[in-house]
């Protein structure tokens, strides 16, 4: 007899990624409201963190978001998008396949907010 274990490919919670009561989902408007802020809002949780960073252009501040949480495929999809706007095709290619997905065929700013509309 033979018996197969059945495992996740990535960590990825099962009830989304906005159950911390510690912090706070903005919705799309007052997400896109913020960007013309200098300072991040407080309470923001990490997806739209790393997602706000990398609408400033603050790629570093980003790519150290989606490194925190790397397994978690929003995460990873960031991360993704991330190397892609760094021209890095290979390592994009790379993080798309880890969040089960490929490079999407519309320009970087469009999958920006795309992601922007997804997560808000």
């Amino acid at each position: 007899m033979c018996f197969f274990v059945m495992r996740p490919l990535f960590n990825a919670p099962e009830t989304g990624i906005f159950d911390d009561t510690k912090s706070k989902k903005m919705l799309y408007k007052e997400f896109k409201e913020s960007l013309a802020a200098t300072e991040q809002p407080a309470g923001m949780g990490a997806l739209q963190s790393g997602l706000w960073h990398a609408a400033k252009g603050n790629w570093e501040a980003a790519h150290q978001v989606a490194q925190d949480h790397e397994g978690e495929r929003d995460f990873d999809r960031l991360h993704a998008y991330l190397h892609r706007v760094e021209g890095d095709s290979w390592n994009a290619d790379y993080w798309y396949r880890r969040a089960g997905t490929t490079m999407p065929a519309q320009s970087p700013e469009e999958e920006l907010e795309s992601l922007i509309q997804l997560w808000s």
